[in-house]
This record gives C-alpha cells, sequence and structure tokens, in this order.
C-alpha cells in the first residue's frame, strides 16, 4: 500500500517533448473556440474530439507514414462514432453491441501490431459517446460531418507539425516476441465483456452519464500488467478527487465561458505532456477538461455542480468495474486455461475449414 502511493507522486522518465502536447491542445481549443466565437459550440465539441486522432501520430515514423496513419486513424474513429450512433436505440442491447465492438478494436488492433497507447482507448471512447447520444437520421449524418471537418484539420495541424519533427529513432532495447492469436483473442474476449458490463451496470443503475462509466472502466484496462492496472485505478480515482475539487473551485468562481474554454485547452496540453510521466496528476487536467467540455454555456454554475456530481459516482463505478478486468486479463492461470480453450476452438474450425473446400 505504502509502494503505491509513493507512485502517485513519482514523476517517471520520459523523452515525449512538448510538440505533441502543443498539437493536441490547438487541435482540440482552436475548434472550440472557433465554435463559441460563431456560436456553434455543440458542432465545435464533435471537431475537437476528431483532434484526439492526432494522439496516435508515430513519431517514429517517416513523414508520409506518420499522415498515411492518421489519415486511417481518423476514419477509425469517424467510424467507431457512426457505429455508436446507430446503438442510441438499441436499449440495454447496446452493452452487448458495445463490448462487441471494444472486443473487435482490440483484437484487430493487436493483429496489426498497434499495441501502444492510447490503443483501442479512442476508439470505444467514440463509439460508447455516440451510442448516449440523441440522434435523428440528420442529426447523425451532420455529427459524422463535422468529426469528418476535425479530422481533417487534424491531419493539416499535424502536416505542419511534424515536418519540423524528425523520425525519432527506437529504442534499441529488445522487444518480446508476440503473443499467438489466442492470447490476445482472449485478452480480447475479457476486454470486450468488461466493457459491456461496465455499460450494462451504468444503464442498470440508471446512471447520468452511462459513458462516462465505460470511459473510465477502458482507461484502467489501458494498463500493462495486474499491479499496473490496480495502480491506474488507485491514480485514476485520486486524481478524480483532486480535479473534482479544483473544477468545483473554479465553477464557483462562474468564469466568463472563453475562460472555460482556455482552461480546456491548457488542460489538453499539460495533461497529454504528464500522461506518460505521471497519470494521477494527468487524471487532475482530464477531469477539469471532460467537466468543462460538458458544461452548458448559458448556465455554468448549475450545470457545473451537476455535472461535478455525476462524473465522480460514474469515474469510481468504472474504475471498479475496470480493476476487475485488469486482474481477469492479468491473472496468469485464467488467462492460460482461457488461451487453450480458444487456441482449440480456433484449431478446430480451422480444421473443419480445410476438410470442407
Amino acid at each position: 500500500m505504502k509502494r503505491s502511493i509513493k507512485k502517485l507522486f513519482h514523476f517517471q522518465e520520459s523523452k515525449a517533448g512538448w510538440e505533441l502536447p502543443l498539437a493536441s491542445g490547438l487541435c482540440i481549443g482552436f475548434p472550440l473556440m472557433a465554435g463559441w466565437y460563431f456560436n456553434h459550440v455543440g458542432e465545435s465539441k464533435l471537431v475537437s474530439l476528431a483532434g484526439l486522432s492526432i494522439l496516435y501520430l508515430p513519431l517514429s515514423a517517416p513523414y508520409l507514414k506518420r499522415m498515411l496513419v492518421l489519415v486511417l486513424v481518423g476514419l477509425g474513429l469517424i467510424g467507431s462514432y457512426a457505429v455508436g450512433m446507430l446503438l442510441s436505440d438499441a436499449g440495454l442491447f447496446k452493452a452487448v453491441f458495445l463490448g462487441v465492438y471494444a472486443m473487435v478494436v482490440y483484437a484487430f488492433l493487436h493483429f496489426i501490431k498497434m499495441k501502444r497507447a492510447p490503443g483501442a482507448f479512442f476508439f470505444v471512447m467514440l463509439s460508447v459517446t455516440g451510442a448516449f447520444t440523441t440522434n435523428t437520421v440528420d442529426g447523425a449524418f451532420q455529427k459524422t460531418g463535422w468529426m469528418a471537418v476535425g479530422c481533417l484539420f487534424t491531419l493539416c495541424v499535424a502536416s505542419v507539425f511534424t515536418a519540423f519533427m524528425p523520425a525519432k529513432n527506437k529504442s534499441g532495447a529488445s522487444v518480446p516476441p508476440p503473443p499467438g492469436a489466442h492470447v490476445y483473442t482472449t485478452e480480447a474476449l475479457i476486454f470486450g465483456t468488461m466493457m459491456g458490463l461496465s455499460v450494462a451496470a451504468a444503464m442498470w443503475f440508471r446512471l447520468e452519464s452511462p459513458a462516462w462509466v465505460a470511459i473510465s472502466c477502458l482507461a484502467v484496462l489501458q494498463g500493462s500488467s495486474r499491479g499496473h492496472v490496480w495502480q491506474r485505478s488507485l491514480q485514476r480515482f485520486s486524481g478524480t478527487v483532486v480535479g473534482t475539487a479544483l473544477t468545483l473551485g473554479l465553477v464557483m468562481m462562474q468564469p466568463p465561458f472563453w475562460l472555460i474554454l482556455a482552461c480546456i485547452t491548457l488542460s489538453q496540453i499539460i495533461l497529454e505532456y504528464l500522461m506518460s510521466r505521471n497519470y494521477a496528476l494527468a487524471v487532475v487536467f482530464i477531469t477539469i477538461l471532460t467537466v468543462f467540455l460538458s458544461i452548458d454555456s448559458n448556465d455554468v454554475l448549475q450545470s457545473g455542480y451537476r455535472l461535478i456530481l455525476y462524473r465522480f459516482v460514474d469515474i469510481s463505478l468504472g474504475c471498479v468495474v475496470g480493476a476487475i478486468g485488469g486482474w481477469l486479463i492479468y491473472h496468469q492461470h485464467l488467462k492460460h486455461y482461457l488461451s487453450e480453450k480458444v487456441g482449440k476452438a480456433m484449431t478446430s474450425v480451422k480444421a473443419k475449414g480445410e476438410s470442407h473446400p
């Protein structure tokens, strides 16, 4: 326990510079400022969400490959949001569909060896966000269009930023051999199951923002080991407490809406810089950013109080479900047992396919 508490204040060494945090802050902050100026705040939030695609920028790759990856990631994020909107009227069944979608995304990214952070996080996050928004047919097309605008804007920002950033050499450390298909299929099954359970739990308890239960669960599941998952759960909870207190203090000051947008931009820059250094501190700014993104521009005080309370409950439940899921993913005996079963099933299906050409 003492070791876990010490890690809350420990800063890890990181070679990540300020370039990507600044670029991500621009991709998220500029659309919001423009939307506020032209009185289209709702649409600008969708454009800024698409700006998250810049976090997948492979800095170790040459320029053209960076742009290609951003285009493909942008299409994936738009598709994920569209899939979520298709499920908006599915009721409790959306928990099943979102769980299956999370499983497919997790397995596919492992199959194409795109396992580095943020991994499946934003693809699944946008599908969950889309599933819990109220949509009409025309509204769904408009929202998808605004997401596409955001991806194009992000591509333009990245093309300028990365032109002055030479490809970074990959570390010479030895890379462990990739696990067999049955291993990451097992992980994907557990990952998708826990995502579906988090959505189902949020809907069962009729929480105000079920999406944030799933997103918090997803963030905790991003841990790279069982100990890391528990550590992430503790860091996310403690960071949320501090972030909630700071956000409450800012809301009580009733700042003008342009200042809230400035806080969102600054929070994105700081949290991206801190993400690889101290996750607990990064969560403080994640909390500020997410609450401010959801605040009604016409009623900062009342909507702020309500969102802070609901967000704290949602994140707490999501951390619990995510911690259980992480324990299952990294439980060696369970993982070995399930991997054997999945491996035998895959071998059986392959054998039947070969015997019936």
